[in-house]
Order: C-alpha cells, then structure tokens, then sequence
C-alpha cells in the first residue's frame, strides 16, 4: 500500500436519507485503529519479529480467524495524515488508548452475523493488531515456545463485557477475542502457521486487487449480513463490498466503492442510479458515475477536502426564536430573528412551515442572504397553534436543519373542586382560537407515554375522555367549561386538532389535597414530615412510605381527622433513603424526598468555605469543579476527617464556573458560585 491516504469521514447532517451504500455503511460500521506489521527472521532465530508493514501486515493474519461475514481492514494511518481533513481525526486500538499521530498500522477483522436474538447482525472482533507507540503499562513477560518473549496482557474490551489478551512484541500489539487466536497471530507472523489470504482466495483476489490503496475493508457477504436499505424492503443479495480510500495531496482523497451482487439482474438503472445519488452530497472534482462490468458497480470518485473543510466551518443559519407572548394576533406578519448562523445565500436555504415548503419570496423578506440577528417572517393568515418551523440548508456536505415550533403553550386557568371532582378550565389569552379545533382530553397516567426498549418507538396512551365544550365558539378571554369525574392524579391536556401529547397548547395536573415539607436531621438520622391541608381531611387517606413500603409511622397514628396540619417524625432514616407521602388506593403523590445532608458553601477568591449546615465526612465526598473544562477530585485530598463549618479548600474556578459537592449515593449537596 503506497503513499499517503486516509480513512473517507463524511460529516454527519441532521438530515437522513435513505441510501444504497448508507445502509451497507450502517451494517459494516466497525472501529478500526491503526495499525502495519511485518515479520521478519533474523537468520534460524525466529525470536525475532520485525514491525510489519502496510504491505506486510496481512501476513500476521492467521487463517484461523477466516469465517462467515468476514471484514478485512487495513489502514495506513500515517498515510492517512498527510490530508487535511476537515474534522479531527481519531484512531481506535480498543481496548487501548493512543494519540492518531503514535499509530501508523492498523489491521482489524471482524466478522458480521446473525444474531438469533435481534434484527440487526451481530458483530465479533477477533483480532486487531496495531503498529505504533501504545501508552500501556508493562504486562506479563512470556517466552513463546519458539523462544520470542513478549509482553502480555489480559484486560476487559471496549464494552466491558469480556476479556481479550494481547501481546507486545516491541513494536507492534496484537489484540485478539481468545489465547488460541493469540498464538496462531505468532505463528503466522513468524511464518510458521496458516495465513489469511492464503486459505482465502476471495479476501486474497479482492485484497490484491485494490492494495495499493492507503485505506482498504474487503467485506464478503455471509448468512444474514450485508443488507441494503431498499426500497419496498427488497434486499438484493450481495457478494462482496470492498471500499478503499488513497490520499493523493493534502486536499484529495481519491475513494472507491465496489460493490458486488450475488445475482447480475440485481444490477438494474435504479440500483445504479440510487449508488450514484450517495455520492451527491460529497464534495468531488467530477461529477460521480458509476462503472459496472457484470455483477460488480464500482464508482471512483476524488473527494474536494478543501470544499469540505469550507463547508464545516460555515455555520448555517437557524435557531428561529420568537416568544409566543410577542405574537400580536392583529398583526399582517410573524418575525422570527434568526439565533445563529453566518452568511448564507437565501437561495440556499428552505423554510418548512407545517413540513410544507413556505414561499422564499415570503419569508426571505427581500434579503439576499441570512445571517445571526436577521428576521424571516410568516404571513399570520399562515400561523395557528403548534405550527412547525424547519429551515433548511442544502449544501456541498449534505443537508442541515434548524427546527421549532411557535404557539404551542395558551394560557388557561384550572380550578380544581376536590369535593366535586371536577375541574373549571377558563381561557386566558388574547390570541382568538377556533373553539370547534379545541378539545379537552382527561389521562390516567403520563400522556407523554414511554419508549419500548425493542422498537425505541414512544408508546402512548389514550385518553379516558375527550370532550370538545367550545364547539361552535370562539375562545377569548373569559370563556369557560368544567368537566367533571377528574380525580388526583389525572392529567387534563387542552388539544388543537387532537387530543395527543403532541397537540397540547394547554396542561393541568390534577393535585392531591395537600402539601409536604421535609426537615432531615443529618446527625440524627431523624426526618420530620409535615403535611398541611386547607380545611380538614381524613388522616387514613395518606400513607407514609420509606422505600416504597409503608414506615412504621403514619400520620393517622398522630390523628384521624388532619385539621390544619400534622407532623410526624421518622427514626433511623439512613442517608439516600427515599421517602414518600402518597393519597389514596392509587397512591397519587403529595410529595417526596430523599434523605440527604445540606451544606452552605461561599466562594471567595479560589477559596471554596463551608459556612452552615451540616458536617459530613469528607471521604464520601467528590468535589466536581465546574469552569472552562471539569475537574473531580475526593474532598479527602483536601480536607482530613470531617468537613464542618470553618473547614476551606481551594479550586481554580473561573468567572463563569461554579463548584458542587456530590456525596455519595445521594448526589448534590451544596454548591458555590463565584462573586459577579
């Protein structure tokens, strides 16, 4: 593999397309680090192993580790470094640490399988070998049995779920799934075992085929593996995706993509037109085209560094902000100011309004190009409640978006009759609505719902009612309706167009009679609940919970009737514990705490004091220091013992930073800002 090259980063959008070679990109996704090897024999001693390679690298590879949806990866990192990338670049030797100008090799396989207990494959890692200068501690010293010593090690991998072994041999680490895989990576790259490429006539021909290149993957297609993202679910079988990536000046990176399918009637002019259309949004010199002989679609293209390093530092505009109660309804327009963004061509950019493309001629106002502190406007003949804002800018890396809402929150009063059990909603805003697009929607638990860990998609309920009480009217200040049979802990949401969390302009959380206030004694391990009702209130109808499980002590212990108020104290509260005080059989909740100490911190010139509170001891806490960057340290590093009133440490903390103390299994327990 000669001269210099890198690995393709196209930088990510917000905008997601559906693409041929996105999808592969999607399934193959690995983290590869850099790495070369060679071997070499000094005379009978095959003690000693030379560094490979970019060229010889692949000679390390054993054939033990050939198997279903195998990917073969090689890159030249420090080819790779001679283009100037647009972003940062990074190199991955998990479960190891290292700088990307200390690696110069890497070569990584893996191989991609079904897993039988989930849709997406699986992937396994059974060996990565790195050329470079690894900051690693000193490991287990072991003579191999042809004599090489080498040092070795077992640690846990990038996930945390398993153990690898790798070895040092001076200037190269192989990290390999298992012992047996370690061995044979020795053998072979000592010229004793079974190598890769030559049990592998597929990986050897499409590896020789493009090993020139600075960065090359060869994937070859297994049960299971390599799907296309395709339209109405079609997957055409592939064989084969080998994608090479070669610097040829710091600003051009020529990239190659060859794909071949199992099946040459797969090869159609959609096929080929969808591989083209995902080179549409990379910068290149030409215009991409795809080449096809038989089976195989190959497209060659340069990438334009230059032209993307312009387009990631452009700034596009977008954070549109306007404060809904700055909306006059009597005016002709809306005006949004533009939060963010540098100048940018009108032209380029598009306004979805209610993802609907929104006259430019309109909302551009007459500007030629938008920038931080412009407006755009609206009609207000086109603003109604929840409507939906997207500007967009298409540009050389792709598609980027800015997106909010406007008129999403009125102002409705909600009065709750706790004898009645009904609830009077009263409109408050001067923004006329249309009552027959308004409705009021009655939930038993959270209308937001909640996510299935399976389909990550939100699962929400339905209501238990829905009435429409303004039907035929207009709402305007003072217009009122009730509903009735609404109970502690119900959530009412007032709806535009639906009754669904995502219509709401209007919520209201039906409260429990009463209130709660907590008062921990740290040192006594005590807590007092004080609960206060307005007029009086059966005591059995609230529960006193520790741990969600009843506490020895209740309120109606102390009283049958609450009149007023009524305090009761909890003994042996440990610190962290969770206390509760709930209503009712469906045991709404009037109020909740955890049992934490509390410490008054002042700041002072570097100088962190504690000034009240309680004293805590100083080895379970962490002190978390909040500035330019972030800093944690033990307060035992600083403070002996107990940490009491008097006691000082002292910090670098900037102007606009600020210091916490976290004690453990509790959290936040005092925090300091300095003087402005």
């Amino acid at each position: 593999m000669d001269g210099p090259h890198k690995p393709h980063s196209t930088p990510a959008t917000d905008t997601t397309r559906r693409t041929v070679l996105g999808g592969i990109a999607a399934t193959t996704a690995l983290s590869l680090g850099a790495t070369a090897s060679a071997v070499a024999e000094d005379g009978d001693d095959p003690a000693t192993l030379e560094a490979p390679t970019p060229e010889t690298i692949v000679d390390w590879l054993p054939a033990t580790v050939d198997g279903d949806g195998l990917v073969v990866a090689v890159e030249d990192h420090e080819a790779l470094q001679t283009a100037d990338h647009p972003h940062e670049r990074w190199v991955n030797v998990a479960p190891f640490d290292a700088e990307p100008e200390d690696v110069s090799v890497v070569a990584t396989v893996t191989r991609i399988v079904e897993d039988e207990d989930d849709d997406h494959p699986a992937h396994e890692r059974p060996l990565r070998i790195v050329v470079g200068d690894l900051p690693i501690d000193d490991g287990e010293t072991v003579e191999h049995e042809d004599g090489l010593t080498y040092e070795r090690y077992e640690v846990e991998n990038e996930h945390g779920d398993e153990t690898v072994v790798a070895a040092d041999v001076g200037d190269a680490v192989a990290i390999a799934d298992d012992e047996s895989t370690l061995e044979a990576v020795l053998e072979a790259a000592a010229g004793d075992g079974n190598r890769l490429l030559e049990g592998n006539d597929e990986v050897a021909t499409l590896y020789q085929r493009y090993d020139d290149a600075d960065s090359l993957r060869v994937h070859l297609a297994g049960e299971g593996t390599l799907p296309l993202m395709w339209p109405d679910e079609e997957e055409p079988e592939l064989e084969s995706l080998v994608t090479t990536e070669t610097v040829l000046d710091p600003d051009t990176i020529e990239v190659t993509y060859a794909v071949t399918f199992a099946d040459e009637a797969a090869v159609t002019d959609e096929l080929v037109e969808q591989i083209e259309g995902d080179f549409a949004y990379m910068p290149t010199r030409e215009e991409p085209s795809a080449d096809v002989d038989g089976r195989t679609v190959t497209m060659t293209v340069e990438r334009d560094l230059e032209a993307e390093r312009a387009a990631t530092e452009h700034d596009s505009p977008g954070s549109l902000r306007v404060a809904d109660r700055e909306i006059d309804p009597d005016a002709d327009v809306v005006e949004l100011e533009v939060g963010r963004g540098d100048p940018t061509p009108a032209e380029d950019l598009e306004l979805e309004v209610n993802d609907e493309e929104y006259d430019r001629d309109v909302w551009a106002d007459g500007q030629g190009t938008i920038e931080e502190g412009d407006t755009i406007v609206l009609r207000m003949d086109d603003v109604e409640p929840n409507t939906s804002l997207m500007l967009r800018h298409d540009h050389e890396m792709g598609s980027s978006g800015s997106g909010t809402s406007i008129l999403h929150r009125f102002q409705f009063a909600f009065d709750y009759d706790h004898d009645e059990g009904t609830l009077s909603v009263e409109y408050d805003d001067e923004f006329p609505l249309d009552g027959d697009r308004v409705s009021l929607a009655v939930y038993d638990e959270s209308p937001f719902g909640e996510f299935d860990e399976d389909t990550g998609e939100r699962l929400t309920p339905d209501p238990v009612a829905v009435e429409e009480p303004w039907t035929g009217e207009m709402l305007e200040p003072g217009v009122e309706a009730t509903l009735e049979d609404v109970a502690p802990g119900d959530e009412v949401l007032v709806g535009w167009d639906g009754s669904s969390h995502d219509d709401s302009i209007g919520r209201h959380a039906i409260d429990p009679p009463g209130t709660v206030e907590f008062d921990y004694d740290y040192a006594a391990d005590s807590l007092s609940i004080t609960l206060e009702v307005e007029g009086s209130q059966p005591a059995d109808v609230y529960e006193l919970l520790v741990e969600d499980a009843p506490a020895e002590v209740q309120f109606a212990d102390e009283e049958a009737t609450i009149d007023g108020q009524v305090t009761v104290t909890l003994e042996a509260v440990d610190v962290g514990s969770s206390v509760a005080v709930v209503w009712g059989d469906d045991e709404v909740r009037v109020g909740w705490t955890r049992a934490s100490p509390g410490v008054d911190l002042e700041y002072d010139d570097g100088t962190v004091e504690h000034v009240g509170g309680d004293e805590i001891p100083s080895s379970a806490v962490e002190v978390q220091v909040w500035s330019d960057g972030h800093e944690e340290f033990p307060l035992d590093d600083r403070v002996d013992g107990a940490f009491e009133e008097g006691d000082s440490f002292e910090v670098d903390l900037g102007e606009a930073g600020h210091v916490a103390l976290e004690y453990e299994d509790v959290g936040n327990v005092g925090a300091a800002f300095p003087d402005r």
